[in-house]
């Protein structure tokens, strides 16, 4: 594990480059567009698909998805939902691609088993598609008869875990947490809360509990305040994704809990302010940016009868605090 630290006397930052934690680079199934690419004087035109365009993490996702494309002479069209619960909205965005005149679609699934009926009627027409941040489940895919999907992320389970044991040996007075979950349905957020209950467990912490407040500021404040009341003493918040830790923090400085940690995932802008500020202990970064400029990068390649990866893995960054 390489340490990089900002370089100002005056910092509050240290990010650690999680190396260990992407899986290992492999080829294994590379996967490759169905027939060779058509020849056009019209530029591709890709759809970057994501699940909540009002969360800072996907509109730093779009900024890299933009500057890809602009460097490789396509047209992106971004879409997105209001938040992660409008399955039945990027659905139909999904089957409305071909319409549209889509060459590819770049996406981040809201709920994988929902969405792969929608996923293969569009490979079926024809249309490309690379898979970014929430993998979709190999096994269901295969069983409605999706042929494999690139994929562009990080190993959330092990990127939790690393960054909660961080937090823990920084923090030795972290006696009992709580795992603020994203929905049920989530895959990326289980992963999340497997790494972070791995964490406190080989620690020796004690764990509260875990509940869902689907990724929202508003569900996280709430129940948050429900349950500092609930567990008095408690020492932490660990939470699977940044809104929610942002929506905790506020709480806790309205209520005057300052002595509670809280620990984010993501690293939206806010949150990484709060983190120099010294209002929340850590957050990670998932590099939003450079998955979504891989992800049209590999569209394109697609879109060129060109063999890709059946996984690209990114490293992300620990964003903690320092004394």
């Amino acid at each position: 594990m390489t340490i990089k630290y900002l370089l100002t006397p005056a910092t509050t930052l240290i990010i650690l480059l999680l190396a260990a934690c992407s899986p290992e680079q492999h080829e294994a199934s590379p996967t490759s567009s169905k027939s060779a690419a058509v020849e056009s004087t019209e530029p591709y035109k890709i759809m970057l698909l994501t699940k909540s365009q009002s969360n800072p993490y996907y509109v730093m996702m779009e900024q890299g998805a933009r500057k890809a494309a602009d460097e490789l002479g396509v047209t992106l069209l971004a879409k997105g939902t209001p938040n992660e619960t409008y399955v039945g909205l990027q659905k139909k965005m999904i089957l409305n691609a071909q319409e549209e005149q889509f060459d590819a679609i770049v996406f981040v699934p809201a709920k994988t088993a929902q969405l792969l009926p929608a996923l293969k009627i569009v490979q079926d027409q024809g249309m490309l598609l690379v898979n970014l941040d929430d993998q979709i489940n190999a096994a269901q895919a295969e069983k409605v008869g999706i042929d494999p999907i690139p994929f562009v992320g990080i190993d959330n389970q092990a990127a939790a875990q690393a960054l909660a044991e961080r937090v823990l040996e920084k923090n030795p007075d972290i006696s009992s947490a709580y795992i603020i979950l994203g929905p049920r349905s989530s895959s990326v957020s289980d992963a999340r809360g497997a790494g972070f209950r791995a964490a406190l467990a080989s620690h020796q912490r004690k764990l509260y509990g875990e509940e869902s407040a689907n990724w929202q500021f508003v569900e996280a404040y709430e129940l948050s305040e429900r349950l500092i009341k609930q567990y008095p003493d408690i020492d932490a918040f660990f939470c699977a994704n940044d809104v929610m830790a942002l929506a905790i923090s506020k709480l806790l400085q309205d209520t005057g809990r300052l002595d509670i940690k809280v620990i984010g995932y993501d690293a939206i802008p806010e949150a990484k302010e709060m983190v120099q500020a010294g209002k929340m202990e850590a957050t990670l970064d998932q590099q939003s940016y450079q998955q979504g400029a891989i992800g049209v990068k590999i569209a394109v390649e697609l879109l060129e009868g060109k063999q890709v990866k059946s996984e690209t893995w990114v490293t992300p960054e620990l964003i903690l605090q320092l004394d």
